[in-house]
């Protein structure tokens, strides 16, 4: 995510320096425009796909707090029941779910490593768990029952993650619409009055890269509104 974030950012620098050139900007107020829309680029681009893992995480850690909390109800350990469910898990759960089997072979208590695990990847789903296990080892309780309770709380945040996505389906799409339709009329000028094209390219560049600035500020603040309503 790291590297993709910042490669991102390296094109979106490399991209907008000669196009802030191009429209007659100052080099300098360039270099610093340029520097900041390619962080801000960065960010996002990191900040989309770190969210895409994340919900990836917990739809798979779902399944695999399933599995556990019926091998647990039938009587098997805790850490052989995690150890199965290790060896089937998919994508990054897998990797999270091995690491903690390995901090218990070693003699770290289950509950620990878990929690070591969740802070590591920044998982409250995992953390919750790590709290339930160590719970559980000091004052006892029905741990299947408590892991259950846990399965149903995280399908519920899931659920209205998903109806927060559809909610605000129409809002994305308007966000590409509004993002195409300057081309769209820059085209359709440019097939009808190619001297007008010209002339807003060539002695009135200036002006053109204030609208495209400010219809790229205006997409910028209305994703970030859409993308805080999706958290929330």
């Amino acid at each position: 995510t790291v590297l993709l974030a910042g490669a991102g950012g390296v094109a979106a620098f490399a991209a907008l320096m000669p196009a802030l050139s191009f429209f007659g900007m100052p080099i300098v107020v360039a270099l610093v425009l340029a520097a900041a829309a390619a962080g801000g680029l960065g960010w996002a681009v990191g900040s989309v796909l770190e969210g895409a893992k994340r919900n990836e995480f917990s739809e798979q850690f779902l399944i695999s707090m399933e599995d556990f909390q019926r091998m647990v109800r039938h009587g098997i350990p805790s850490p052989q029941a995690l150890n199965s469910i290790a060896k089937v898990a998919g994508g990054p759960v897998r990797r999270s779910l091995r690491n903690i089997v390995l901090d218990a072979e070693f003699g770290i208590p289950l509950g620990t490593a878990m929690d070591r695990e969740a802070r590591r990847v920044r998982i409250s789903e995992l953390s919750m768990l790590a709290a339930v296990v160590s719970t559980q080892v000091h004052t006892g309780g029905n741990l299947s029952e408590s892991v259950d309770n846990l399965a149903a709380t995280l399908r519920q945040r899931l659920d209205n993650r998903a109806r927060m996505h559809a909610a605000t389906a129409e809002s994305r799409i308007t966000l590409i619409i509004l993002a195409l339709v300057p081309f769209l009329g820059i085209g359709l000028q440019l097939s009808l009055q190619p001297e007008l094209v010209d002339t807003l390219v060539g002695e009135a560049r200036h002006l053109l890269g204030i609208g495209i600035g400010l219809i790229a500020l205006g997409l910028a603040i209305s994703w970030l509104m859409v993308r805080s309503a999706q958290r929330e």
